[in-house]
C-alpha cells in the first residue's frame, strides 16, 4: 500500500519497522484505539499506558503481558515494568487511558489518588497496586488513620491542581483548617502522616490564622489572574491596599504561605524595558 501510494508521487514516509507485510486482523484489532480494527488508530509518540494495555488485552483475549509486548515489537513506548497478574480487575486503579495520561513512574495527581472518597483503605490498595504497575509514590497509609484523614482527603476541589511529586503549598492548609474548624498544624500532621511535603509546619510567625485565611481569599477571587500571570503588579498593589500594608508585606506574606511569586522589582524593570525609547 505504501509502496503504491509513494508511486502516485505521495510522499509518504512511513516507518512500517515490526509490522508483517498483511497484516492480519488481530493486528489491526491491536492496533486500533478501541480494539475493533477500525479507525481511529494508535499512534506510536503517543505512549501506550498500561490502562490502555489492560484494556486492548480483556478486549482481545490476550494476556496483558502479551499485548504489552506486541505493541513494544511494533514501536511504542510501553511500561518497562508490569505486574504478570495484571487484569481487567486493575481498572479502578489505573489512570484513564486519555491522551494525557501518566505513565510510570509518574507522578500521578492526587485528585485521582484521592477518588475513593478519601477511604484510607481503598487508598492504601491503589497505592499498592500502582506501585505494581510501575508508579513511584512517596505515599503511604498511615497503620492507624485519623478521624480527620477522610475528610481531608475527599475535599472537593482541593486537589486539582497537586501531584505525587509536588510539595503542598501551606495555603492548600487553610481551607482545610477552616472547614474543619481544627488549626492548621493538625492539617498538616495529618498530610505528613501520608508522607505527603507541606511547605512549612506552622503557620508564619507574627500572621494569625483570620489574617491567612483572608490572604489565601483574596487569591481564590484573583485565582486565574495569579496562576496564570506570577501575581502581576496591579493584583499586589490592589491586595496591598486592602490590607493597609506595602506590596513587598504582601509578597513576602504570600512567599510565605507557600505561594511561588516573583520579584515586584523584575517584574517592574521587565515593563520598563518593554516601553518604547524616546
Amino acid at each position: 500500500m505504501c509502496r503504491r501510494l509513494s508511486a502516485l508521487g505521495l510522499g509518504l514516509r512511513v516507518n512500517s519497522s515490526g509490522i508483517p507485510g498483511r497484516p492480519d486482523h488481530e493486528l489491526l484489532r491491536l492496533l486500533s484505539r478501541s480494539a475493533n480494527g477500525e479507525y481511529p488508530w494508535l499512534e506510536r509518540q503517543e505512549p501506550a499506558t498500561p490502562r490502555m494495555i489492560v484494556t486492548h488485552a480483556e478486549a482481545l483475549g490476550l494476556p496483558p503481558l502479551v499485548v504489552r509486548d506486541r505493541l513494544g515489537a511494533l514501536g511504542f513506548t510501553v511500561p518497562a515494568i508490569f505486574p504478570e497478574d495484571a487484569d481487567a480487575g486493575d481498572f479502578p486503579s489505573l489512570p484513564l487511558w486519555k491522551p494525557q495520561d501518566f505513565m510510570p513512574p509518574g507522578p500521578l495527581p492526587y485528585a485521582y489518588l484521592f477518588a475513593d472518597g478519601g477511604d484510607p483503605e481503598a487508598l492504601r490498595k491503589r497505592i499498592a497496586r500502582l506501585r505494581a504497575y510501575g508508579f513511584d509514590l512517596p505515599l503511604e497509609v498511615p497503620a492507624r488513620p485519623g478521624p480527620f484523614d477522610a475528610e481531608i482527603l475527599s475535599a472537593a476541589g482541593a486537589w486539582r491542581e497537586l501531584t505525587s511529586a509536588d510539595v503542598i503549598p501551606f495555603h492548600f492548609v487553610l481551607p482545610l483548617a477552616r472547614d474543619l474548624n481544627i488549626p492548621p498544624a493538625d492539617v498538616v500532621r495529618v498530610l505528613t502522616s501520608y508522607r505527603m511535603r507541606v511547605s512549612r509546619d506552622e503557620l508564619p510567625d507574627g500572621m494569625s490564622f483570620k489574617e491567612a485565611v483572608a490572604l489565601a481569599d483574596v487569591d481564590a477571587r484573583h485565582r486565574s489572574l495569579s496562576r496564570h500571570d506570577g501575581f502581576p503588579l496591579h493584583f499586589l498593589h490592589h491586595t496591598a491596599l486592602l490590607r493597609d500594608t506595602t506590596i513587598r508585606r504582601v509578597v513576602t506574606q504570600l512567599r510565605d504561605l507557600g505561594f511561588t511569586v516573583p520579584d515586584p522589582a523584575d517584574t517592574l524593570r521587565a515593563a520598563l524595558a518593554r516601553v518604547p525609547s524616546a
